[in-house]
């Protein structure tokens, strides 16, 4: 029982607490794309991140889901929270903390979109079902 009260606090002071934001880098970079010196994260010209890894399957599907748009800005980030921190993250985003999330019309069109294509049951034959 005492473990479970610990995690129900856990959970509730995560719920309270806003997006956090990765620290900046001290360390100087020089961006691959355009050559750029620079310290951070990004680079200022072009938007070239300073963590450059693998080739993995992970960043693969985020980038199909990128070309969708659904893998920027946090969109799994936005949904998860509005589920189970609602309150605190229409705060946060009212509050200037747009970059986090995913834009909230944008999200609208296409939940309304999705809901569409499953109530009308994936008709892809185009059958009539009067």
């Amino acid at each position: 029982m005492e473990k479970l009260k610990e995690q129900h606090r856990r959970f509730l002071a995560w719920q309270k607490r806003p997006y956090q934001v990765a620290a900046l880098s001290d360390e100087e970079h020089e961006c691959p794309t355009c050559g750029t010196r620079y310290h951070g994260n990004y680079c200022p010209r072009c938007g070239q991140s300073s963590k450059i890894g693998r080739y993995s399957l992970k960043k693969a599907f985020l980038l199909f889901l990128d070309v969708w748009g659904l893998g920027n800005r946090g969109m799994f980030r936005t949904l998860r929270d509005l589920l189970l921190r609602p309150g605190y993250m229409i705060f946060d985003y009212l509050s200037g903390m747009q970059m986090a999330y995913f834009p909230p019309f944008k999200l609208l069109f296409l939940l309304v979109a999705l809901s569409l294509l499953i109530d009308s049951g994936f008709n892809i034959k185009g059958e009539d079902r009067a």
